[in-house]
């Protein structure tokens, strides 16, 4: 027979909370069974599975760019909107097939950084 795991076990295997691993059984992601008593038990296998399509997950090839000019000349001048257009496009172009760049992301950091509130120094949260 299989073993058998409990919530509590399972949500410290996946460093989740329990009420995590319900939502999940709602939506369909786990289905565990039933004791005679109603609690739940997962399958060993499904919570190994379950790790491994995380693991696939987390192991996408991400990239991040950079740019910046050093006067305001320079950007007035669209400096730094031809260097952060090359480097995404450089980025989609050299990483894996189906690549994409998250835009909204682009535009938030851009934003930030255009108000002078990430100026990479660390002195920002």
């Amino acid at each position: 027979m299989e073993k058998m795991l409990t919530s509590h076990q399972v949500a410290k295997l996946l460093n989740v909370w329990p009420h995590t691993l319900r939502r999940w059984e709602r939506e369909g992601k786990l289905k565990p069974l039933r004791t005679p008593g109603g609690h739940r038990r997962y399958k060993e296998s499904q919570i190994m599975t379950l790790i491994g399509e995380e693991i696939t997950e987390r192991r996408t090839k991400q990239c991040a760019v950079y740019a910046r000019v050093s006067t305001a000349k320079q950007a007035e001048a669209g400096n730094l909107q031809r260097q952060k257009e090359r480097l995404i496009t450089y980025a989609v172009e050299n990483g894996k097939r189906g690549g994409r760049v998250d835009k909204k992301l682009v535009q938030v950091i851009e934003s930030e950084v255009v108000a002078g509130e990430n100026d990479g120094d660390g002195s920002n949260p």
